[in-house]
């Protein structure tokens, strides 16, 4: 486990840069909060809680899981927690604004083992 860490950690890095959002990332007004979206809406709030089965990127500051379809809700995960909720260039739930990453920046380690669905 040890030795994977590193050249992960390398590739990350070198894929993501220093910053938190991409140069050319354009930046979203979010309709609300988080809080009030999953009030009205059933959320994943943690990504320990997703399946390991779904594809999801690694960005410098967020995971992403995409929707299965276009127009389908975006994820945006940040420290564990479900930070932003995109869906057709539109942020719905999230900060008051908030840019999303550039996809083709960061690394997308795939499916992890399935987990049963959990």
């Amino acid at each position: 486990m040890r030795f994977l860490g590193l050249p992960f950690l390398t590739a990350l890095l070198a894929c993501g840069g220093g910053s938190a959002a991409d140069a050319g990332a354009e930046p979203l007004a979010c309709a609300g909060t988080v809080d009030a979206y999953c009030a009205q809406h059933a959320c994943v709030r943690r990504a320990i809680d997703r399946s390991t089965c779904e594809t999801f990127f690694i960005c410098v500051l967020y995971e992403v899981f995409q929707g299965e379809q276009p127009g389908e809700l975006d994820y945006y995960d940040h420290a564990g927690a479900l930070f932003a909720i995109v869906v057709a260039g539109t942020c719905v739930a999230g900060p008051t604004m908030f840019t999303p990453p550039i996809l083709s920046t960061c690394a997308q380690p795939g499916p992890g083992p399935c987990d049963a669905g959990m």
